[in-house]
């Protein structure tokens, strides 16, 4: 099976179709990157590396219980220490930066810089760094052994008033959250007994129960249809029956007089002619009994009028009796869709009510479990808490040892000139390559014989493009332009290069 985003082809042939944007974006973004790396200022870092406390005489008999300073304790109190704003207060006035208390505008924006040039490193377990940047080597040596120096000091100090402000600020918390879970505890009790005294079902009874109500709904409803339907058609048939039975007999009588007057009116004409008085008499009866026929086929029609015959006639007596059932069981059905509509209703409501209550107990039952996990969280830190209280003026505590001291630096650390602008040649060339191929693999469009073939579609002849003189002269000047902007890009880029290399002493 053909895949157009494995055809080599295809593919140079759309980077041919899409060089300027190879071109652009090599250009955008080589020359981007180098600018930002020209503009970057070198940066020197220099560190201690301290080494925490591995094992106290005493923690084999206490084991994992008390939180000993060491370790990972000592590195996050680290952490703490160093960026304290004490600690770093102290720091910048140590480096000149500020003089005196901190209260101006000018002397916190000089604080904040200070702060930003200093970094903690954890390095495995047991060792941390306190790293001090700044453009200066030799002033980052001084800002490395100043946090050096600050930090031992106050990690003496603190370790002692640490301890017991831990401890106290702890237990306050712990008989804090024991108050709030017991009130928890209580509310979320009254609220299930509340739920089970109102009676109140779960949201999965109320969906059954309405789907059933729904189906009996749906049934009653045809079931009254059915009923109208019946009804409706026993009173038409009732009524048919009835004016048939009243008129038959008067309509069979006038049309024996019309038979008679009619037999009459033959024999006359036998023996006269149609302007004979008899004739013309027998006529205009004849016509006054038809036109009476008429007013009773009418009547027959509109009447309501019953008769002692129609109450004898046993069809029309078994058809009233059938439409009173029919009228019994709809009046029937329609009290049921009632009372089923009422109760789809109510259900309606009292799911509301669920889901209300449902939300409500959920969210106590968070709080609850939320406030009991605190509770066991700090309780366990109240407990280390207190062993670490006990042992704070130990003298067999871990300590803190000086690994490596800070030192002067002579090379910037970080990124520099040179990979800013290895990456912005090798990403230039990169990323618009990448976003052909991807543009190739996502593409739909047929740019191929092999896929025409494979969707079944028999190809007769390929055909390229005729170039013309003009397409010729076109194709030269857009290449002419596109070397240009490539050569002006580089040469831009060499002359970054030297003038870093020998204005700004290296890349």
């Amino acid at each position: 099976m053909y895949r157009p985003e494995v055809d080599i082809e295809l593919y140079l042939r759309n980077v041919n179709q899409y060089k300027w944007l190879i071109t652009l974006m090599f250009i955008v973004t080589a020359l981007a990157l180098a600018i930002a790396g020209y503009n970057k200022q070198k940066v020197y870092s220099s560190y201690s590396t301290l080494e925490l406390g591995s094992e106290t005489p005493i923690k084999p008999l206490i084991g994992d219980g008390a939180v000993t300073p060491e370790s990972k304790t000592i590195a996050d109190r680290a952490e703490e220490l160093v960026f304290s704003r004490k600690l770093m207060s102290e720091l910048a006035r140590n480096l000149g930066a500020v003089d005196g208390e901190i209260d101006t505008q000018s002397e916190e924006i000089a604080l904040n810089q200070i702060q930003n040039r200093v970094s903690l490193n954890q390095r495995g377990d047991n060792y941390i760094q306190l790293v001090f940047d700044d453009a200066d080597p030799f002033t980052a040596k001084q800002g490395a052994e100043q946090i050096l120096e600050l930090y031992m000091a106050e990690e003496s100090q603190s370790r002692v008033g640490g301890a017991s402000e831990a401890y106290e600020m702890l237990d306050e918390q712990v008989q804090r959250i024991e108050t709030e879970l017991t009130e928890a505890e209580e509310l979320l009790k009254s609220y299930k007994n509340e739920k089970l005294d109102g009676g109140v079902t779960t949201e999965a009874d109320i969906n059954r129960q309405m789907i059933s109500l729904q189906g009996e709904l749906s049934q009653a409803k045809r079931d009254l249809r059915e009923s109208e339907i019946q009804y409706s058609t026993l009173s038409r048939q009732l009524e048919s029956e009835a004016r048939e039975t009243v008129n038959v007999g008067k309509q069979s009588g006038i049309q024996k007089t019309i038979d008679t007057l009619e037999s009459k009116l033959a024999e006359l004409r036998t023996n006269y002619y149609d302007d004979y008085p008899d004739i013309v008499e027998l006529k205009r009866e004849i016509s006054n009994q038809k036109q009476l026929l008429r007013n009773e086929k009418n009547k027959a029609q509109n009447t309501s009028d019953l008769d002692d015959s129609v109450y004898l006639n046993e069809a029309y007596q078994e058809m009233k009796l059938n439409r009173n059932n029919a009228k019994t069981r709809m009046d029937t059905m329609r009290i049921r869709v009632s009372e089923l509509e009422k109760n789809i209703k109510q259900l309606q409501q009292q799911g509301k009510t669920v889901l209300v209550v449902d939300a409500k107990l959920a969210q106590l039952q968070r709080e609850y479990e939320t406030k009991q996990g605190n509770y066991v969280d700090y309780k366990e830190r109240l407990e280390r808490a207190r062993m670490t209280k006990a042992l704070a003026t130990d003298s067999r505590q871990s300590d803190i040892t000086i690994y490596e001291a800070p030192f002067l630096p002579v090379s910037p650390s970080g990124l520099r000139f040179m990979h800013y602008l290895l990456g912005g040649l090798v990403l230039g060339l990169g990323l618009p390559l990448g976003l052909i191929y991807l543009l190739q693999f996502f593409s739909q469009q047929v740019k191929s014989k092999e896929m025409l073939t494979d969707m079944g579609i028999p190809v007769l002849v390929s055909m390229g493009k005729v170039k013309t003189q003009v397409d010729h002269r076109v194709e030269r000047i857009d290449k002419s332009l596109r070397y240009i902007l490539l050569a002006g890009s580089l040469v831009i880029l060499t002359t970054m290069v030297m003038f870093k290399v020998f204005a700004r002493g290296g890349i």
